[in-house]
């Protein structure tokens, strides 16, 4: 099968590479505070850890940041979307991102890049619908807001893939 493939061409110092996959349409709420522009919402996407070290590392995050409550979804295992409303400028955002050494690199860069974290709401091909599991309480009041930036997106079914290379 050819889905889930880079195919590389290299021509002497020239090389080419390109992406076969399948891919499915999201949607997603935003980071960006509607209404207040330069602030956002404390949104986070962490994988790869297991639960107990996800929790112990949003609290002490939400304690040395003073952040509301955490709200923290999840629709498989060591995958985890974190909501929490508390508004802070885009630098503020990012330290506590970086700070905190769960978030996954690539949605850090996505943020940098786009200008926002977006955080898929839509249920993902193969997986169940997302549950809350977890409700950190926090320091700091919030409101839930009645209204998003949102997103709608494409991406991969299967992020694994395989390279086939033609030339030397």
């Amino acid at each position: 099968m050819l889905f889930n493939r880079t195919i590389r061409f290299k021509l002497g110092r020239l090389s080419i590479s390109t992406l076969v996959t399948l891919t499915q349409p999201l949607e997603g709420w935003c980071s960006n505070v509607v209404g207040r522009e330069g602030y956002h919402y404390i949104f986070m996407d962490i994988d790869d850890h297991d639960y107990d070290t996800v929790i112990e590392e949003l609290s002490r995050i939400q304690y040395e940041n003073q952040l509301a409550t955490m709200f923290i979804m999840s629709d498989r295992e060591r995958s985890y979307r974190v909501y929490c409303f508390s508004e802070r400028t885009k630098r503020e955002y990012l330290e506590i991102l970086l700070d905190a050494k769960i978030v996954d690199y690539n949605f850090i860069v996505w943020v940098i890049k786009s200008n926002k974290g977006t955080l898929r709401v839509s249920r993902k091909y193969n997986r169940k619908n997302s549950e809350l599991i977890a409700v950190l309480e926090g320091y700091e009041p919030y409101t839930i807001p009645e209204k998003f930036n949102f997103a709608h997106y494409n991406t991969s079914i299967n992020k694994l893939g395989r390279s086939i290379q033609f030339g030397r």
